[in-house]
């Protein structure tokens, strides 16, 4: 009787500290849409999707821009500047960024396509730079959801390796501590 009461306390534990999680999450993704980095259209992927369908599209999403950005980098530095290409490269990141809601990402690629319209070669390179600060900004706030959403997962469906224990604690811990972080901010 005494394990099976024991057995009751954790798994009420764990359902304070999954509601307690997604109370939390919800609030950071609410900043997040407050400060216009993501957009709707980022939550109604995030509440449509499963978990690790929503995990592995933001995961392809980061990935994706992060090597085209590094191609448009290398394009940008060649003698012969090909803008159209370049435009349609810019493209394809606004379109991928449109779909998932990333608004900070979107605004700078529509930026970087009116740059290479215009065929400047210094306007496309400033435009490139606030693109990846944009990137960066936008995988840094995207990666806590993550954090939260494969914990979430993780632990729903029971999966508690050791490893996988020690890593969703430390993607926990990293949510909490944005979380902390921001709220920290705004009482300034």
């Amino acid at each position: 009787m005494k394990n099976l009461h024991s057995f009751n306390g954790a798994h009420n534990t764990s359902n304070g500290l999954m509601q307690l999680l997604q109370g939390l999450l919800q609030d950071y993704v609410q900043s997040l849409l407050n400060e216009k980095i993501i957009d709707e259209r980022f939550s109604q992927i995030r509440t449509k999707l499963e978990e690790p369908d929503f995990i592995q599209l933001i995961n392809v999403y980061l990935n994706d821009v992060e090597s085209r950005l590094s191609e448009f980098s290398c394009f940008i530095d060649s003698v012969d500047v090909n803008f159209s290409k370049l435009s349609l490269m810019a493209h394809k990141i606004e379109e991928k960024s449109t779909r998932i809601g990333a608004r900070h990402m979107k605004l700078a690629s529509i930026h970087l396509i009116q740059a290479c319209d215009k065929e400047d070669h210094k306007l496309v390179s400033q435009s490139l730079c606030w693109m990846k600060h944009e990137f960066i900004n936008t995988r840094n706030k995207l990666q806590p959801v993550l954090q939260a959403q494969i914990f979430s997962y993780s632990t729903a469906n029971g999966h508690g390796s050791d490893q996988r224990s020690f890593y969703n604690l430390t993607a926990f811990k990293s949510f909490t501590a944005e979380i902390r972080m921001r709220y920290e901010w705004r009482k300034l």
